[in-house]
This record gives structure tokens, C-alpha cells and sequence, in this order.
């Protein structure tokens, strides 16, 4: 059964195959990295939990040491030194696993562009007809799943690593927060919320921005292999077609360089604002502790904890905003991986190649290469 693109104005089309199968195509590149390396994989999961929970840890130590040193000469200093050292060993521990993490984090990567590489060119050879190969709009998607295989999975993967770790932090963070100072926590939350939701449309119109400049970067690299061509070389000084190859290429690019110029125009301006906005609620919720510091409801280690909980809590959304402004894009270009790997053969298999019996064989080389044997010659 051939293959049929859906007719121009029905839902299909109108739907590009990344919205179609953005659902899919999370869960299916959230899954690819235990198919990928199993073992890799959990053990970043594992070691990710880890880095989001010794931060919060280490603030709470902090604010028991400086408490500690603030009763002066009534201070434990055994119990003060012991703080100490545990907040010491939590910070080697942090800095172990980060770089625990990175390992990880890097093989998890190279397995998943292993096998996505592997899947996609198999699938890709699967074509026995050269229809396809022939049709511009197919290289566009071909372009498009080889840019999804190259970093789609890994960005989701890194959104689920940041979602884990982000969650582990804020779960420490927000308990700090609520025990200093409760409304800190919904002003936070707040803010990450509606930066979330802005870094999720950018990353909407930066998958569009791709699919509509994939033609025009596809006429880009043809205009640069014509001109570099060796074979096309003589005809193109012969007819002085030089200048104007020159030019679509420059204008396709152009084309292309605005589109995504356009986007990113945006996104400073959008991750500006809100980094703008968080400074405003982190100094106002500093400003508002310390005066209740110098009036003696907070302690100096309340007022540690605090700056390092808002910080961690800022530091978690803004990790979070980031990578799900990445598995957004992602997922979406994941989608078109996923649609091609869907593609039907474009010829229709048909019965299998007739082969000859011990017999026939013998009977077919008998005779000569040109003189094929008489009638009857195998029949006894």
C-alpha cells in the first residue's frame, strides 16, 4: 500500500506532524534513554535526586552553625565544630556528584545519539523506491528528523534530569522559605510560574520558525553545492551564472538568519523581564527578613537561610524555565523523527522472486550462453 500525503485544507495538513504527536513523542524520547542505556540512565536519576537535595541540606546546616555562633560565649563548640564538618562534607559530596552527574549525563547523550542515528538511517534504507529521495518537501522532513535525532531526546532527557532535581531542591527550599517567611514562597512560585509559560510560547514559535525555514536552509546548502561543485563548475563560468547563485544563496540565508533573529529578539527581551522581576521579589523579601532581624524576630542564621533558600528556590524555576524551553522544541521536532519513522515504503512489496529448483538449475545452464537447450532436453 503506497503512501498518500493528506489533501491540502484537511486537518492533517493544517497540522504539522510535531503537534500531531507532541504527546508521543515525550513519552517515547523519555523512554529512548532507558532503551539507550539502561543502567546509565538510572544512575543519573538516582545521582540527579542527589544534587537536588544537598543544597537545601547544606542551608539548613548553615543556619544551625551561624545560630550556633550567634549565643557568643554560650556557643557548643563541639557542636558548632561537628556542624561544621558536616556542612564541609555535604559540599564535597555536592561537588562529587555534580561531576558524577556530567559523566553521566554525557554517556547517557552518546548512547541516545547512537541509537536514534541508527533508527532513523535504518528506517531511511527501508525505501526501496527513489520517489522520496526525488521529493524536496521529504528532505525538508528528513532535515528535520536528522535536527530532532541530533538533540531532541537529549533535551527531554535534560528536562526530566532538571524536573527531578529542581523538584528535590524546592521540596528543601520551600520548607526554609515557610519557616522564615511564608509569603516569600507564593511571590517565587508566582513569577516561575508565569516565566514557565512564557519560555513554553517561545519555544512554540521557535519550532514554527524552524519548520517554515527548512525549505529556504534546504535552497541555501543546493546554491552552496552548486557553487563549490566541481562538475557544475564549467557550466556556471560558461553561462555566468556565478552572480546569481550567489545571490539566492544569500537570500535564502538572510531569509533564514531574520526568521530565527526575530525569536531571539524576543526571548532576551521576555527572559530580561523576568530576571529583572525576580531580583525586585528576591530584595524585597531580603529587605523585609533583615529588618525583622535588626528588630530580633529573625535570627543571623534565619537570615542565611532565607537568602540561600530564595536563591535556591530562583535558581530551581530558572533551571526549570530553561530546559522545558528546550524538551518544548525538543518534543515538537521529535514529532517529525517519529512521523518519519510512521512513513510507509512508497513501492507496495510485492510476491517473492521465483526460485528454481535444483532441477531447473541444472536444465537453465546446459545449453550454452547463447543457445539455450532443446525442447525436452531435462524432462528425463
Amino acid at each position: 500500500m503506497t503512501h498518500s500525503d493528506p489533501p491540502a485544507g484537511s486537518p492533517e495538513a493544517a497540522s504539522p506532524p510535531g503537534n500531531r504527536l507532541r504527546a508521543r513523542a515525550a513519552w517515547a524520547a523519555v523512554a529512548l534513554q532507558f532503551r539507550a542505556t539502561p543502567v546509565g540512565a538510572s544512575l543519573l536519576f538516582g545521582v540527579t535526586v542527589g544534587v537536588g537535595v544537598t543544597p537545601a541540606a547544606t542551608a539548613w546546616l548553615a543556619k544551625l552553625l551561624f545560630d550556633e555562633l550567634g549565643r557568643g560565649a554560650d556557643a557548643d563548640a563541639r557542636h558548632a565544630v561537628s556542624l561544621g564538618i558536616a556542612t564541609a562534607a555535604l559540599g564535597a559530596l555536592s561537588a562529587v556528584l555534580l561531576q558524577l552527574a556530567a559523566y553521566l549525563d554525557e554517556l547517557v547523550r552518546r548512547r541516545l545519539v547512537v541509537e536514534v542515528e541508527r533508527t532513523l538511517f535504518a528506517k531511511v534504507d527501508e525505501f526501496r523506491g527513489l520517489r522520496r529521495f526525488e521529493d524536496p518537501a521529504f528532505h525538508d522532513r528528513l532535515r528535520l528528523a536528522q535536527q530532532a535525532s541530533e538533540d531532541a531526546p537529549h533535551n527531554v532527557t535534560m528536562f526530566t534530569q532538571e524536573a527531578v532535581r529542581s523538584v528535590a531542591a524546592l521540596s528543601g527550599f520551600t520548607g526554609a522559605l515557610l519557616a522564615v517567611w511564608p509569603p516569600m514562597v507564593g511571590l517565587l512560585f508566582l513569577v516561575g510560574a508565569a516565566a514557565l509559560l512564557a519560555r513554553l510560547s517561545l519555544a512554540r514559535r521557535q519550532v514554527v520558525v524552524w519548520e517554515l525555514t527548512s525549505a529556504r536552509l534546504r535552497r541555501h546548502l543546493f546554491y552552496r553545492s552548486l557553487l563549490t561543485d566541481p562538475r557544475a563548475a564549467k557550466e556556471i563560468r560558461l553561462f555566468g551564472l556565478g552572480g546569481f547563485l550567489h545571490g539566492r544563496l544569500i537570500r535564502a540565508l538572510n531569509d533564514a538568519t531574520e526568521a530565527e533573529l526575530a525569536v531571539a529578539r524576543r526571548g532576551a527581551l521576555v527572559q530580561s523581564a523576568f530576571a529583572a522581576l525576580n531580583a525586585l521579589v528576591a530584595g524585597l523579601g531580603t529587605v523585609v527578613v533583615v529588618a525583622g532581624a535588626a528588630h530580633g524576630r529573625f535570627t543571623i542564621g534565619d537570615v542565611t537561610l532565607f537568602i540561600a533558600a530564595a536563591a535556591g528556590v530562583q535558581g530551581a524555576f530558572t533551571g526549570i524555565v530553561l530546559q522545558a524551553g528546550s524538551a518544548a522544541e525538543g518534543v515538537r521536532l521529535f514529532g517529525h523523527y517519529l512521523d518519519l519513522l510512521d512513513t510507509p515504503d512508497d513501492l507496495p512489496r510485492g510476491e517473492a522472486p521465483h526460485r528454481p529448483s535444483p532441477d531447473e538449475s541444472n536444465c537453465a545452464t546446459s545449453g550454452s550462453a547463447t543457445t539455450p537447450p532443446a525442447p525436452g532436453y531435462c524432462a528425463g
